[in-house]
């Protein structure tokens, strides 16, 4: 049976390494273009995502779409760097993952993968969105409970498979069994998404036992 604290170090290990690694490329930027600035890049590249598409130049699409998981990666890394956490840039990273996310799968999903499953995900994801806006601010007015909101496991869990189902859509844009692989995939996802909900709604009340501060909800994963 595998040391559990074996398997910790080495994930903090590999975690450590891509900080440094991301720090040396976040060091190259201009102080000025702060986090939320590269979270908006994000957001905003589904505008040439698009044109590329229509134009058929699906390198460019993939590359693109690359190009947007990595800035997913860096702005986090930006806002650790250099002291620059800030309610905003929680609200701003997550709902730029999924303007990204569900403008591709609209672009090129819909004559390829079953409608159930394409508004499935994005009803999920519009759900966690209205959790964080509405439902976890409605409950805490009439419940006075309130959990902090954010990633967990389950949707970091999500937004990995779904990364990786829009990819390999991508990769095989006119294939019929990659597509049938990639709606496995979302449905998984999806499975992820509604637990991710589940425990988002397993509220704490702050009454009794943690007398932190709670800051303003942020957008789930």
């Amino acid at each position: 049976m595998i040391d559990k604290n074996i398997g910790n170090s080495w994930l903090n290990r590999f975690m450590g390494k891509k900080e440094m690694v991301f720090q040396n490329i976040v060091k190259m930027i201009p102080a000025w273009f702060n986090s939320n600035l590269i979270s908006g890049v994000r957001a905003l590249l589904i505008v040439p995502i698009y044109f590329t598409y229509q134009e058929g130049l699906y390198a460019w699409v993939v590359i693109l779409f690359f190009l947007g998981l990595f800035t997913d990666i860096l702005d986090g890394v930006h806002a650790r760097y250099y002291h620059q956490e800030t309610t905003l840039g929680k609200l701003l990273d997550p709902l730029a993952d999924k303007i990204l996310f569900v403008g591709v799968l609209l672009l090129i999903a819909p004559d390829r993968l079953s409608q159930i499953i394409i508004y499935t995900i994005i009803t999920l994801e519009i759900s966690l969105v209205l959790l964080a806006a509405v439902i976890a601010p409605l409950i805490k007015i009439l419940f006075n409970k309130s959990r902090q909101l954010g990633a967990n496991n389950a949707g970091k869990i999500k937004m990995t498979l779904e990364g990786i189902a829009v990819i390999i859509l991508m990769l095989g844009l006119n294939s019929a069994p990659v597509a049938m692989v990639a709606e496995i995939i979302l449905w998984l996802a999806a499975i992820f998404a509604i637990i991710s909900i589940v425990l988002h709604l397993s509220l704490k009340d702050k009454r009794s036992g943690d007398t932190n501060q709670e800051g303003p909800s942020t957008i789930p994963q």
